[in-house]
């Protein structure tokens, strides 16, 4: 049998060019059986003594790179199994042995064994059945360690198979629909704005199950806020490639990184950077006021507000932004944020240190950090574009402001 971690095709020795790996699977199972070997670059695939596939592509890193060695593709084959015993079939492989520079060498099959055929439509339709006979639908869909890892750059940004699918069709059978995204980066949604909730639950550990079930029941707030743009379109992302060419990077967007694009661009995103949504309803944050420190520093005192009925967590975040445009600072950047558990009804202040290397520019010439000269307003809200009316900084030269090093 193969391993299932499948440690054992890792770190080949770097001089083997060829592996040959030698299969027996024993179906127990009565009925149809369907085996499959993912495989990464050159080879050659033998069912029972059946070439099934073969290969001349080498492959390099890139398929480490495009995602594809962490569920390669492979062929496949429809077993029937009797009633009497169970049947043992052979599988034999020439693999090449992959030489994926900084990531190792190492050698893919991946056995997969359904012992039975799954028909995606019979089990579409009977999730919404269940949906439909529900009181409340909670869908749970995103991506995996196949999809998404640390290493390589997914392709694009949508949801793996027929996620989509799956959720407007329990939608419309039932609108009481909650869909829980396990993700651990943007995806596209474009049924979000026509679900009731959706909740982000990035990457859960083995808590996973007991907090999505306290979240949703109300037990405890889901009061994360996002770190990135969720986009709605594509081509609407700024930066789509990011490849060398010859080596060499071209970082096109600048100074202006995620979000400050999208606000550079003057693009919309399904949600921007900064959202989140609570069980609290909130009145924008609006400035208390501001005191300049010694050390540069500036302290923005931000009042908010909760209009809910029930106790809930704020998360007041602080943007500065350029009055005028200016080549050397994108148009606005966050400076400082602070989380404010609030009961129902009530008010409450909180002090936000905005840090004098927000104030701060790069200086080539003198090789170090210098407070820049362009006039800023400052801004607060609850992300970067549900924000209150821009207000002048006070007066900076009624104290010293010390330069960082």
């Amino acid at each position: 049998m193969v391993d299932a971690a499948e440690s054992w095709n890792r770190d080949v020795p770097i001089e083997a060019r060829s592996a040959r790996v030698r299969a027996r699977v024993r179906l127990t199972r009565p009925g149809p059986n369907r085996l499959e070997v993912g495989v990464s670059g050159a080879h050659e695939v033998w069912f029972d003594g059946e070439l099934v596939s073969a290969s001349t592509e080498v492959a390099n890193s890139n398929v480490i790179l495009n995602s594809s060695a962490n569920h390669p593709v492979g062929p496949a084959k429809r077993f029937e199994v009797g009633d009497a015993e169970p049947v043992t079939k052979a599988i034999d492989a020439e693999l090449q042995v992959v030489d994926a520079e900084a990531y190792g060498t190492f050698v893919r099959f991946e056995l997969r064994h359904e012992p039975h055929d799954i028909d995606l439509d019979d089990e579409l339709a009977a999730a919404v059945e269940a949906a439909a006979e529900a009181d409340v639908a909670i869908v749970l869909i995103g991506t995996t360690e196949e999809t998404e890892s640390e290493g390589w750059d997914r392709p694009n940004l949508d949801l793996p198979g027929r996620q989509n699918e799956l959720v407007t069709r329990v939608l419309a059978v039932n609108p009481r629909t909650i869909v829980v995204v396990n993700a651990g980066a943007p995806v596209l949604l474009p049924w979000l704005d026509d679900v009731p909730a959706v909740l982000w639950w990035w990457l859960p550990g083995q808590e996973a199950g007991n907090g999505l079930a306290d979240a949703l029941t109300g037990r405890v707030e889901p009061s994360g806020h996002l770190p990135w743009t969720l986009p709605a379109r594509f081509a609407d992302v700024p930066v789509q490639d990011a490849r060398p060419i010859d080596g060499v990077i071209d970082y096109v967007e600048g100074g202006d990184v995620g979000y400050r694009s999208w606000d550079r661009l003057e693009r919309t995103p399904a949600r921007p950077f900064g959202f989140g949504l609570g069980y609290g309803a909130w009145a924008i944050p609006h400035i208390a006021g501001t005191t300049w420190r010694p050390d540069g520093s500036l302290v923005v005192s931000v009042e908010v507000e909760n209009r809910g009925d029930r106790d809930s967590r704020a998360t007041a975040q602080v943007y500065l932004e350029c009055v005028e445009p200016d080549p050397d600072r994108p148009l606005r950047w966050l400076a400082g944020f602070a989380l404010l558990d609030v009961h129902a009804g009530q008010r409450a202040v909180t002090d936000i240190v905005v840090p004098c290397r927000q104030f701060e520019v790069w200086s080539e010439e003198s090789q170090q950090w210098v407070v820049s000269t362009a006039e800023l307003a400052i801004r607060v809200g609850q992300s970067s574009r549900e924000l209150s009316p821009s207000r002048p900084l006070p007066n900076r030269d009624l104290i010293h402001l010390q330069t960082s090093q």
